[in-house]
This record gives C-alpha cells, structure tokens and sequence, in this order.
C-alpha cells in the first residue's frame, strides 16, 4: 500500500500498484480500507488521490465510494477536490 500511494517518483508508485495487483483480488478488496488507514494519511491530499486511483485500478467498488463520500464532506479543499475529480468513476458511466 505504501509504495502504491506514497512515493512521488512514478516508477515507484506503478511498481507499488503491480504488487497489489498481483495479489489476490478477492483478499485485497476485503482488506484496503484496513491498510489504507494503518499506512495512509488520508488527510494528505497526495496519498488520498493516490489511494482513488488504485481502488479504480483494483475496482473496489466499494471502498471507493466509502473514499469518495469521506472525501467529499473533507474540510480540506484539496481532498474534496480530489473526491470531486474522481466522482462518478467507477459508477458505470466510463469507469473502469
């Protein structure tokens, strides 16, 4: 999760995203909010958006409208932001 969210160096963060991706789907789904909480900031404008990107990729369909909801009633401008940009992704009008 660290290295799918965190990094600024893009390499890191697509090597990040292939390990979760070659992980079990079924288990990572079940266990993103967990790990997203231990290991993210999520009041970190950066980790947050990073965060909506890999629960598209994963399709977590779920946790992404739960991120997407807390997102959107964040008092950081940023993050609301962010929850707003990626609003209705994964709702079936272009999603992933």
């Amino acid at each position: 999760m660290h290295l799918a969210c965190k990094p600024t160096y893009v390499p890191k963060i697509i090597q990040g995203r292939k390990q979760i991706e070659a992980m079990p789907r079924e288990w990572v789904v079940q266990n993103i909010d967990r790990a997203a909480d231990e290991t993210l900031d999520l009041n970190d404008y950066w980790d947050y958006r990073r965060l909506l990107e890999l629960l598209i990729i994963i399709n977590a369909r779920d946790s992404f409208n739960r991120s997407i909801a807390v997102g959107l009633a964040h008092t950081d401008y940023d993050i609301h932001e962010a929850a707003e940009d990626f609003s209705g992704t994964l709702d079936g009008a272009g999603g992933v």
